[in-house]
C-alpha cells in the first residue's frame, strides 16, 4: 500500500478523466483535484508537522530581458534554487503577457538563475490560503503553464540542475526544451 493512498487514488483518477482532453480544461480537474487533497487529511498531516518560515518580500524573482525580437524570463531566487512562489508566479505572468501582447516577439526564452532551473513550488506557501476553493480558483485564473501554452511555439525552456514538481510544469507546456547536460527531473506527486 503506498504511503499517501488518497493522493495516489486521486492522481490515478485525475489521469483516467483528463486523457485526451485539451489542456486548458485537463488544468481545470487538475487544480480541483489539487484543492481537494488540500483539504484532506494527508495534506493536513503534512501541514501540522510543518514549521513554516518567516520571509521577507523579495524583489526582482523573474528577470525580464528584450533582446532585439526575443523575450528572457529568468526565474531569480537562486539563493531558495529558484522556488515558485506567488510573487514568482505574478512576475512569470506579467512577463508572458508581454509576449502576448507585443507580437514583435518571436521567442520567449525561459531559464533559471544559480545552481537549478526550479526546486518546485515554495513549501513555505503550500496550503496558506484560507481555504481549497480559493486555491483553486487563484489556480484556475493565474496559471503559468496555461500561459505558456498559450505561447507554446514562442517558447524555450532551458533546463539546468533540479528541475522538481512545479518546475516541471514549465517546460512541459513549451515546444521547446532544452535540457543542459546536468538537468534532473523529478516530480515527487508520483
Amino acid at each position: 500500500m503506498p504511503d499517501h493512498p488518497i493522493a495516489s487514488a486521486a492522481l490515478a483518477l485525475l489521469l483516467d478523466a483528463t486523457d485526451g482532453q485539451a489542456v486548458e480544461q485537463a488544468l481545470i480537474v487538475e487544480s480541483a483535484t489539487y484543492s481537494l487533497l488540500q483539504a484532506g487529511p494527508e495534506h493536513q498531516a503534512w501541514l501540522a508537522g510543518r514549521t513554516p518560515r518567516r520571509r521577507e518580500p523579495e524583489r526582482d524573482v523573474v528577470l525580464v530581458a528584450r533582446e532585439g525580437d526575443s523575450l528572457r524570463l529568468t526565474l531569480n531566487r537562486p539563493h531558495v534554487h529558484n522556488a515558485f512562489d506567488a510573487a514568482m508566479r505574478e512576475a512569470m505572468l506579467d512577463g508572458l503577457e508581454i509576449a502576448s501582447i507585443d507580437t514583435s516577439i518571436v521567442s520567449v526564452r525561459i531559464d533559471g538563475a544559480g545552481p537549478s532551473f526550479c526546486s518546485g513550488g515554495d513549501l513555505d506557501e503550500f496550503g496558506t490560503l484560507a481555504d481549497p476553493a480559493s486555491a483553486h480558483l487563484l489556480r484556475v485564473d493565474r496559471n503559468v503553464g496555461r500561459a505558456i501554452h498559450r505561447l507554446r511555439e514562442r517558447v524555450t525552456v532551458t533546463v539546468h540542475g533540479t528541475c522538481v514538481g512545479a518546475g516541471v510544469e514549465l517546460p512541459a507546456f513549451a515546444s521547446h526544451v532544452v535540457a543542459m547536460s546536468d538537468a534532473t527531473f523529478r516530480l515527487p506527486e508520483l
